[in-house]
């Protein structure tokens, strides 16, 4: 679908035209039916939606420092972080173990010395990873 419209100009033809696609003077048939039969519509009311005013529902400029708001976005970054630092253990976990396990294949260290260099790794990562976290 496109549309070529003064408010309203995105689709496939309106693409080529920004790009410069079409080296011959475009030959645009537009099908389309008007949103109202009524006769004209204003920009205001086009834009307006569905007869309620513009930024009616518009945050105030200190509306986020709201106690509900503050809680909901405090949160929301301590469970990205901590998901972020639970991931990111991981990740070095297995990669470890993939070494580990490589080493262990090759015959440069017994599977017992690899399962204690794990436990080791990761009871100081876990520590380390998690002095970061804010509290």
């Amino acid at each position: 679908m496109s549309c070529i419209h003064r408010i309203n100009n995105y689709g496939l033809v309106a693409d080529a035209l920004r790009s410069k696609q079409l080296h011959d003077p475009p030959r645009i048939f537009v099908l389309a039916t008007s949103m109202s039969t009524s006769g004209s519509i204003s920009r205001e009311r086009l834009l307006s939606g569905n007869g309620e005013p513009l930024c009616k529902y518009r945050k105030g400029f200190f509306d986020h420092y709201k106690p509900k708001a503050f809680i909901v976005s405090t949160l929301r970054v301590a469970i990205q972080q901590g998901t972020l630092i639970l991931a990111n253990f991981m990740s070095d976990q297995l990669e470890g173990e993939l070494k580990r396990n490589k080493a262990v294949e090759d015959g440069k260290m017994s599977q017992g010395e690899a399962d204690e260099e794990a436990k080791e790794w990761e009871k100081l990562e876990w520590e380390k990873r998690w002095k970061v976290f804010p509290n």
